[in-house]
Formats: C-alpha cells, sequence, structure tokens
C-alpha cells in the first residue's frame, strides 16, 4: 500500500466569505460617496483576488469619476477581460480610453494603458485555455476527503493530483486479474473512508478474456488479428464475467461506502486504417466503447457504485496530450510518460479534473449546495441586448451564447429543476418581447413563475421563493447586471448568483454538481406542473382567505387543520385523495423516489439524516419499511410526496414535500402509520432534531398527541386516552397500494 497524505487548505472558504464581505463594505462607501475608504478597499480585495470582476470595475468608474482616467483604464480593461461580453465595461471603457484621448497625453498614459490591458488579455486567454473550468463555482469544495485506491502503476497520476485537490489518499496496488487477491484492511480497520476509487487494468481483462477464447493468441496481439465477430464476441462477453467478478469483489470487500470505477480510455483512432470497418468490433475503439458500456451497467446494477468516464474529461485536456497509444499498444491504455515528452503540465490539469467529478460525485450523493431553481433576467441574460432599445431580428438576439444558455436551462429543468423569471419591464410588453424573441423554442410555459415588472428584484424573488417553497440556498439568481446582484445579495446572503461572462453560463449549469441529480423520477420529470400546480392551489386559498377578510362566510385556516368545515372550505374545493404504499426492500418500484424524497428535503424532515443506498438495505434488513403516501387533487396527481420511516415501534422519521404543505397530508400520513405500529405495539415513539431549516415540522409530533416521558422521549400510548391526530375530513381515500 502507497499512503499519500496532505493537510487540507480550509483558508479558500473562509477568504471567500472574507472578501464577499469587503466587496459589500466598499460598495456601500461607494454608494455614500466616501471614495477614499472605498478605493482603499477595492485595492485591497485585489491585492487578494486580481481577478474579482466587480473590484475592478467598481475601482475603474471610481477613479474615472474622480479624473484619474489613466489609472481607471487599467482596472475597466481588467474587468472587461474577465467579462468581455458586457456592453456597460465596454461603453465605460471607450469613454475612458476618449478621456484620455481629449485629455492630450495619448502619447504616454494612453499607450501605457493599453499595453497593460494587451499584457492582461493575454494572461486571461492563457489562463482560460490551459485549464477547463467545471465544478465548485455554485458551491465549497470538499476537502480532507479520505480515498481508498485500487490500481496498477496507471494510477499513480492521480496520486499527486489528489494531494493537490485536497484528498488523503491510500493507494493498494491491485490488478485485475480473476485470481487477484483484494488486498488487506487489517492496518485501516479503524480509518473511516469516503469513497473507494477503482482503476480497473484493461490490459489484464482483456489478456485473460483471450487466453480462455484463444489460448495460443496473446491479448497485446488480438486486435492485430483477423479475427471473427463471433470470436471477438465472445472475448468481449469472457470480459464481462471477468469484469462482473471485479465490482463483486470490489464491492463486497469494502463494505458500506460508495465505490467510483474508472472507465478505460478508448484509442484515439482506427488503427485498422482509414477504410476499415467504423462501428463494429474489429474497429478497436468500438470493442473499447463496448467494454465501458457492459462496466457502466455493471456499476449500475451493483448499488453504491458508480462510473467516472474517463474518455469525457480526457477529451476536454485534449487526449494526445496525456494518452499514450499514439506510442504504446492499444491495450497499455496508460498516459505519456517522460520518455516522450514531458507530459506533468496537461496530466496535472487531467489528474485534477478526474478529482473535480468524483468529488462532484459524492457531494450529489450527499445532497450538498443543490441547486432547485434558478432564477433569470432578461435583457443581456436571456438574450443578447435590451430589447427595448434596440430592434434587432430574433436570430441575432439569440443565436451564440443566448440559445447555448437556454438549452443548458432546459437541461437542468429536464433533471427535475425549475426555472423563474425576474425582469424589471413593463409586464405586457416584456411578455410579448419574450414570445417574439424565442418564438416558440421556448414558452413561458417552462417557467414556474413569471415576475415581469418595475418592483425591486429582491422582492420579486422573495414571492417566487415563498410560491416555490424553495429556501434561497437552494435557488440560483442569474443577471447580468452586478449592481441587480448586489442587491438581491444584500437581501438574501444565502442565494447564489451569476453575473460577469455570459459564455461561462451554460458550462456552470451543465457541469456543476450542484445542478445534477442522482436519479431522475416521474415526479422530478412532472416538477414545474406540480409547482405550477401548488402555485394554483394557493390562489385558491387566496381567495377564500380574501372572502373572509370582507365578511364572507368561507374563510380559511393557516395550516389546514383543526379548521371547522367553512374555515377549511378551499380544502374540500381541491377533491384531494391521499393513497398509501410500503415500501419493504429496494427493489419496490416507488423506491427511487422515496430515496430522492428523502434525501432532498429540508424543510419538513423530522430529523434531517441523508441515507446512503447501504443504510436502507441494513433498515430493511432490520426489519424497518417505509410508508408512502400519494395526493391527488382536481390540479394534478401530486405523486408520491410524503415518507414515515418506521422500524419495530418507532417513527423513526417523517418527510414530506414542500410542494403539499398546507393540505393536512401530514397528519393523514402520521394516523396511518401509528395504526399500523399499534397492531403490534402499546406505544410508539418518534425522535425529532432541530436541523435549522425544518422550521415547518416543529412541534408537529406533539400537535399530533406525542408527549415526552421522563427521560424526555416523545411517545404516544396505544389506549382509549391517546389523542391520535384526526384523519383531515377532505382528504378522500385513494388505492391503498399504488
Amino acid at each position: 500500500m502507497v499512503s499519500a497524505n496532505k493537510k487540507t487548505n480550509k483558508t479558500e472558504d473562509s477568504e471567500k466569505e472574507a472578501i464577499d464581505e469587503s466587496f459589500n463594505l466598499a460598495a456601500a462607501k461607494h454608494n455614500e460617496g466616501d471614495l477614499e475608504q472605498a478605493e482603499y478597499i477595492y485595492r485591497n480585495i485585489l491585492s487578494v483576488d486580481a481577478k474579482h470582476i466587480l473590484s475592478n470595475y467598481n475601482l475603474g468608474t471610481l477613479l474615472a469619476s474622480a479624473g484619474r482616467h489613466a489609472e481607471a483604464l487599467a482596472f475597466l480593461g481588467r474587468a472587461l477581460i474577465l467579462n468581455p461580453f458586457n456592453n456597460t465595461y465596454w461603453k465605460d471603457y471607450i469613454d475612458c480610453v476618449s478621456k484620455i484621448s481629449v485629455s492630450g497625453s495619448y502619447s504616454s498614459e494612453l499607450k501605457d494603458a493599453v499595453n497593460n490591458f494587451i499584457d492582461t488579455a493575454l494572461l486571461f486567454i492563457h489562463d482560460r485555455l490551459s485549464i477547463p473550468e467545471q465544478g465548485d463555482k455554485l458551491g465549497k469544495s470538499l476537502n480532507s476527503l479520505n480515498i481508498l485506491l485500487f490500481g496498477t502503476c496507471q494510477a499513480d497520476f492521480l496520486l499527486e493530483a489528489g494531494l493537490n485537490s485536497a484528498c488523503n489518499i491510500d493507494h493498494f496496488l491491485f490488478e485485475s486479474f480473476p485470481s487477484s487477491p483484494l488486498p488487506s484492511f487489517s492496518d485501516l480497520k479503524d480509518k473511516k473512508y469516503d469513497a473507494a476509487v477503482v482503476a480497473p487494468t484493461v490490459r489484464h481483462i482483456i489478456g485473460e478474456a483471450v487466453k480462455k477464447i484463444k489460448p495460443a493468441v496473446s491479448g497485446d496481439m488480438f486486435f492485430t488479428l483477423d479475427n471473427s465477430a463471433d470470436e471477438i464476441g465472445a472475448v468481449l462477453n469472457e470480459c464481462r464475467s471477468i469484469m462482473y467478478s471485479l465490482v463483486k469483489k470490489i464491492k463486497e470487500g469494502i463494505g458500506n461506502m460508495p465505490v467510483f470505477f474508472l472507465s478505460f480510455l478508448e484509442p484515439q483512432f482506427n488503427y485498422a486504417g482509414y477504410f476499415s470497418s467504423r462501428y463494429e468490433y474489429g474497429d478497436p475503439r468500438y470493442f473499447f466503447y463496448e467494454l465501458n458500456k457492459i462496466l457502466y451497467n455493471l456499476t449500475k446494477d451493483a448499488g453504491s457504485t458508480y462510473f467516472i468516464d474517463l474518455n469525457e474529461i480526457a477529451s476536454q485536456v485534449g487526449k494526445f496530450k496525456i494518452q499514450d497509444d499514439f506510442y504504446l499498444n492499444l491495450t497499455h491504455n496508460g498516459y505519456i510518460g517522460q520518455e516522450y515528452f514531458n507530459p506533468e503540465v496537461y496530466l496535472g490539469i487531467y489528474g485534477k479534473m478526474v478529482w473535480q467529478r468524483i468529488k462532484g460525485h459524492i457531494k450529489v450523493l450527499r445532497k450538498i449546495d443543490s441547486v432547485k431553481l434558478i432564477i433569470v433576467d432578461l435583457d443581456d441574460t436571456l438574450w443578447r441586448g435590451v430589447a427595448a432599445e434596440e430592434d434587432d431580428a430574433a436570430f441575432s438576439r439569440t443565436e451564440g451564447w443566448p440559445l447555448g444558455f437556454v438549452e443548458a436551462l432546459l437541461f437542468f429543468k429536464k433533471r427535475g429543476g425549475i426555472l423563474a423569471i425576474c425582469s424589471k419591464n413593463d409586464t405586457e410588453t416584456g411578455k410579448k418581447r419574450f414570445n417574439d424573441i424565442w418564438g416558440g423554442r421556448l414558452s413561458l410555459d417552462d417557467f414556474v413563475s413569471v415576475k415581469i415588472n418595475w418592483n425591486d428584484k429582491s422582492s420579486n424573488i422573495s414571492e417566487i421563493l415563498n410560491e416555490c417553497n424553495i429556501l434561497p440556498e437552494n435557488a440560483l439568481f442569474i443577471d447580468e447586471n452586478p449592481r441587480e446582484v448586489y442587491e438581491v445579495q444584500n437581501k438574501f446572503p444565502q442565494i447564489r448568483c451569476l453575473t460577469g461572462i455570459q459564455l461561462d453560463w451554460r458550462g456552470i449549469i451543465v457541469l456543476s454538481p450542484e445542478t445534477q441529480t442522482e436519479s431522475l423520477t416521474e415526479e422530478s420529470k412532472n416538477r414545474t406542473v406540480l409547482i405550477k400546480s401548488k402555485i394554483e392551489r394557493d390562489k385558491i386559498k387566496a381567495s377564500y382567505a380574501a372572502n373572509k377578510a370582507e365578511g364572507g362566510k368561507n374563510a380559511v385556516s393557516e395550516d389546514g387543520i383543526n379548521g371547522d368545515k367553512s374555515a377549511d372550505g378551499w380544502l374540500y374545493e381541491l377533491g384531494l385523495t391521499q393513497s398509501f404504499s410500503i415500501i419493504q426492500n429496494g427493489s419496490d418500484k416507488n423506491y427511487p423516489r422515496a430515496k430522492e424524497l428523502l434525501n432532498k428535503t429540508n424543510q419538513f424532515n423530522t430529523t434531517g439524516k441523508r441515507w446512503s443506498e447501504e443504510d436502507l438495505n441494513i433498515f430493511f434488513k432490520n426489519g424497518g419499511v417505509i410508508i408512502c403516501t400519494f395526493v391527488k387533487d382536481k390540479l394534478a396527481d401530486n405523486g408520491l410526496i410524503g415518507l414515515a420511516l418506521i422500524k419495530e415501534n418507532a417513527v423513526e422519521q417523517v418527510v414530506l414535500s414542500c410542494r403539499v404543505f398546507g393540505l393536512g397530508i401530514e397528519y393523514g400520513l402520521l394516523r396511518y402509520a401509528l395504526n399500523f405500529i399499534f397492531d403490534k405495539y402499546d406505544f410508539a415513539s418518534a425522535p425529532f432534531k432541530d436541523t435549522g431549516k425544518n422550521f415547518t415540522c416543529r412541534g408537529y409530533f406533539e400537535k399530533c398527541g406525542f408527549k415526552k416521558n421522563e427521560s424526555g422521549v416523545l411517545i404516544i400510548l396505544n389506549n382509549e386516552n391517546a389523542s391520535l391526530p384526526d384523519y383531515p375530513e377532505w382528504l378522500k381515500p385513494g388505492n391503498t397500494e399504488i
């Protein structure tokens, strides 16, 4: 075993927070007219982070307003380089250039400023071309991960890259022959690992498979022979058997932790020749593609085991710069060494990106920093330019980065995310321009909420968050105007925002782990429709409340429980039906959605616990069950929206989707769960943990008749004195099993 450990640098996050606080202070001083103090703070920020866009821009405008145009040009130029698609930055930069020209100091100050601009631009271009951007743009990077790495010397490059990515790695030299034993972990039994990474050796797998099908042939030379389709197919099937045993051996040997299998590098060329068959087994690239497809399917079916596509990452860096099949045999399937040319720079970038991808997967599995809602502006955000000021053709407004950005938004929506619009414009005019510009390629129906008015954007976003029942920390706001972003973040410090370079937005949305989801359920696919239905239900409730305020007979209770029929009339109007189903193992058809709901829900979650695949398998093995509840109303089939985890006589956890708050669903669910428990036990207990986010379920168990015993445990007795929660009258029974 080779161990690689490096102290984690934990200062990055605190530095970013300090910079954000300093910038907010500088901007406040700037707005108050205290230019001296603002300049001092801006310069301090730039001494730490020279690429801080807003500090560069604001300092440039501050200096220009004071008549210090030559100084201003350097900072305005840097802001422009960092965000070359911001029209305001261009206007201010050109205006500053014209001021210097008019002043007659062109020969010295302007020349120096332009040279500075060019030098900065070259550095910026080198930076952007040398290190592909992905991950960690919308959330904090995971640090101090303890990783088990299995593989031969081909995996060595991951050690150094792992150190630079704040990982502690124990590397076990492990071959991929069927007879290869799993290393002993006796000296590491007390060490807790976050994940295992496996780099299988394709040379071993193909060599063993060829030996069994064609004993006289070397695996290294297999692809040079005139093999029949049946022979190649037989070798591929034997590879499948070897990889199945490998996945099973690893999974059973290391226990309860996520396992990431790295793919095989697919050849860069068809070495059989330009005009040889393609997309058939005779093409080595296709053979390797099929190998990866087999490995992917094996990991998908193994449980808590995942596939990392190295070809996708290597293509971003450039395979020719790192992959050795241009120099060595196909089955070597490794990376360029020192004897050919110096590959450290590219392998370093590649290794960093591999670890970014692995850490990104872990963030998705742990539901860290998830983005559930993206809110976008219109002008210079959803299309190019200001629609009210220019009469450009729709094609010129959307071609290029806007179309790519919108495609990324729709991919996010397809993953189960939801979209909203927040724009300062006239309502009807803004909607008309939207339809004229996008012409059906993008519809207002793709957005759960559309706020086009002249209100402050922070006020509109507050309404959007309330409508969707989403916390600010689970939302992303995108606006080209940094001042609008500042106004929103001043009210919602937790909300994430994107401004700056529009070209980067697409990649951030598509690649960031915060916008990914582990699985896609039917509820996820229909989330936009379901959230819109929730908003419509709220409107019905509001109309009843307005009726009450005007002295009408119909009224409304706040939480939809313990009110009289007239107070809850809006609930009767919805035509709600509630159904139940019980999950006893991971093969149940409702299990994927239940796992998703369990690990994504924050606001109504009685303990906040997150469950891995292995955790749930152990839970089922020890007799636990998950009671699921489903709800339909006249507006939509809301699907599976609530869970109660039951083990023996304990209500281990209750979660409820934010889409159905205020309908009394949680009371019907707990009533059903207690009846399930009381068939066998004389009392039920229920733990509750305040997570700081689950405020909507505080007091839930007490309201349903639970009381603390002498040990402080919430219990409810199964006797005639028990105060069981009433089953809401407006909830009609549906199918008991779905």
